[in-house]
């Protein structure tokens, strides 16, 4: 499902933004 996916990958991105905003 591509809104699975979409949101999969927005969890990722925010944990690497979280990790190097940190």
């Amino acid at each position: 499902n591509r809104l699975i996916e979409h949101v999969a990958h927005a969890f990722v991105s925010g944990r690497i933004l979280e990790l190097f905003g940190k």
